[in-house]
């Protein structure tokens, strides 16, 4: 994950916060936030890591918390932000970063503010990418497709008033996934970083009654509706923007959760859209099982700190070469050395703990300390570059890992049977953003 720090930009007497990964710079995807908005948080959750990874492949993403949420600052005067607010954010940041025309990329409650976006802006709007979404969410007069009565939001208003922090809201959607105790702990932490409990209650009470079905006329642009099919999504909602909408296309996926970076088959959702924004069919990456490794410095501020800025970047550079020394005597290829962390893919584990030994050692002699994480899976080879599921567990292992320690997943002990290397149990962990419990060995050169 590349994404930049977060960075604000001014509306009026107000500011807000926005990040930017890095991608393409022939497009940028804007992601129109949703009621729920954090940007510090944005990146947490593997699933939503990877998804952002995925779309860095062909655009440049950035995404912001809208003013009222995260890292913004409030709307003066204002109760719950209006769809102009949410336009006057959004020009502010593309304005930010030195982009004029955007491809807005919205995700359910997000949807109705997209619409309203791309009709009053058209000059800034290239396309749009619609997920479970909708121009109005309930019935209306000439409208019979949408939810037939209030009861449905006043139990999730109302719930949200008694449970907004505590990560239940989320569930009400996913039961499925109340027992992954990391998840909970996470979506409590977003809830809580997006806004009060009031707040919430009062936001969701008017954006789920919104109703921008009269700026469909007005939209131009063509448009990429995906559309999951499973109970609970807003399947006719969805058909009723596709056929309403001038220039638009339906895409509709078998979606086993709500949330399109919760579901296992999204890449069907990124293929579509790859081939909407490029103009191309999506070219997928080629799937390959490697070993990951993991390596950074440890009190690398400290450092800095004590010998000054000159004298700290000739030490990094010192470390940096013998790093790529011992990759190249173990067979590893580099990804990244920018800084002072190492991601390196191998051909096999037993010569990534190797390498990690003398990566340790040879730091030891410039008189630093280092600690390693690895692991063995499927990793998504884009390039230069490396993502998927298993870059983001060997992540998190090395950020369990202690000073000069080299921890290695249980996959990685099972695939190195009779190497001589000895493994510690280190217990099991919930990762960080991972589902499951991982079983994690502290590994020892013998």
């Amino acid at each position: 994950m590349r994404f930049g720090p977060v960075r604000f930009t001014a509306v009026g007497d107000e500011w807000v916060g926005y990040r930017v990964l890095p991608g393409s710079d022939e497009r940028t995807i804007l992601y129109l936030p949703t009621l729920i908005s954090t940007v510090d948080l944005a990146t947490e959750m593997a699933p939503m890591e990877s998804f952002l990874d995925d779309l860095s492949r062909f655009a440049t993403a950035g995404l912001f918390d809208r003013r009222g949420t995260g890292v913004s600052d409030g709307v003066r005067d204002a109760v719950v932000p209006t769809l102009e607010d949410w336009a006057d954010d959004a020009i502010a940041v593309l304005d930010a970063v030195g982009v004029e025309r955007v491809t807005v990329l919205a995700y359910a409650l997000g949807v109705a503010p997209a619409l309203s976006f791309a009709a009053a802006f058209p000059s800034r709007v290239e396309s749009l990418i619609l997920v479970q979404g909708f121009a109005r969410l309930m019935d209306g007069e000439g409208y019979d497709v949408g939810v037939p009565d209030l009861s449905g939001i006043d139990l999730v208003v109302n719930d949200i008033a008694k449970r907004w922090g505590e990560g239940s809201t989320f569930f009400l959607f996913h039961p499925e996934f109340r027992d992954d105790s990391d998840l909970v702990e996470h979506v409590a932490r977003v809830e809580r970083a997006s806004f009060g409990r009031a707040a919430a209650a009062r936001a969701h009470r008017v954006w789920l009654s919104v109703d921008v079905r009269d700026v469909i006329p007005a939209i131009e642009v063509p448009t990429l509706i995906m559309q999951g099919t499973a109970l609970g999504s807003p399947v006719r909602q969805g058909r009723w923007l596709a056929g309403h909408l001038r220039d638009a296309r339906l895409v509709e996926y078998d979606n086993e959760h709500f949330d399109w970076w919760l579901y296992d088959g999204r890449e069907v959702a990124l293929d579509a859209i790859e081939e909407f924004v490029t103009g191309a069919p999506a070219r997928r990456p080629d799937r390959v099982l490697a070993t990951v490794l993991f390596t950074d410095i440890v009190a690398s501020t400290q450092h800095a700190t004590d010998l000054g800025d000159r004298r700290w970047r000739d030490l990094l550079d010192r470390h940096r070469t013998t790093v790529r020394d011992r990759l190249q005597a173990y067979r590893g290829r580099e990804i990244n050395t920018r800084g002072d962390d190492v991601l390196a893919t191998f051909d096999g584990p037993a010569r990534a703990m190797r390498c990690a030994f003398a990566i340790d050692e040879a730091a030891s002699a410039l008189g630093l300390k280092v600690r390693s994480g690895i692991h063995t899976g499927e990793v998504e080879v884009m390039g230069d570059d490396i993502a998927g599921i298993a870059v983001h567990i060997g992540a998190r292992i090395a950020d369990l890992a202690d000073t000069g320690e080299v921890l290695v997943s249980r996959t990685v002990v099972d695939l190195v049977a009779g190497s001589g290397i000895s493994f510690a149990s280190r217990g099991e962990h919930q990762l960080k953003g991972v589902t499951d419990t991982w079983q994690l060995f502290s590994a020892t050169n013998t």
